[in-house]
């Protein structure tokens, strides 16, 4: 079963907060993975809402809840989750940031694909995107 959600994919062009580096960008997803792993994913979405303010409630709110049907579907199949791993950061011309993670369950991962944008001094989310595709890892 293959497994993919484009949670987000449209630029926003007002942001209500704002990220200074990666550094910054990555103890944010990781704080978004803690609550993943412990299945809290409107906290998750929680902490990301002030990174893409420009987006409007109401989509926020449908992707938030096309996520949570996605994990109640895998549930059974994957097990439950044990934990996560951040796997790869990467930065494209100093402007698009990327980075990789995997929720580990009992019997399968997922991958979590986070993407920020720099357009000047400060980096804002993009899109995340989850699947199971554990072959492109390698």
């Amino acid at each position: 079963m293959r497994l993919l959600l484009v949670l987000l994919t449209l630029p926003v062009s007002v942001f209500a907060a704002d990220l200074r580096d990666m550094a910054e960008v990555k103890a944010l997803t990781d704080q978004v993975m803690a609550r993943i792993v412990k299945d809290d994913i409107k906290g998750a979405f929680g902490l990301l809402k002030p990174y893409w303010a420009g987006l409007p409630e109401a989509e926020m709110e449908v992707a938030m809840n096309k996520l949570l049907d996605q994990r109640r579907l895998v549930a059974p199949r994957f097990g439950k989750t044990v934990g996560s791993v951040f796997v790869d950061q990467k930065t494209v011309a100093d402007s698009v940031g990327y980075l990789l993670y995997i929720e580990k369950f009992e019997k399968h991962i997922i991958r979590w694909h986070f993407y920020f944008y720099r357009p000047k001094e400060r980096w804002h989310l993009n899109s995340f995107t989850f699947d199971d595709r554990v072959q492109a890892l390698f």
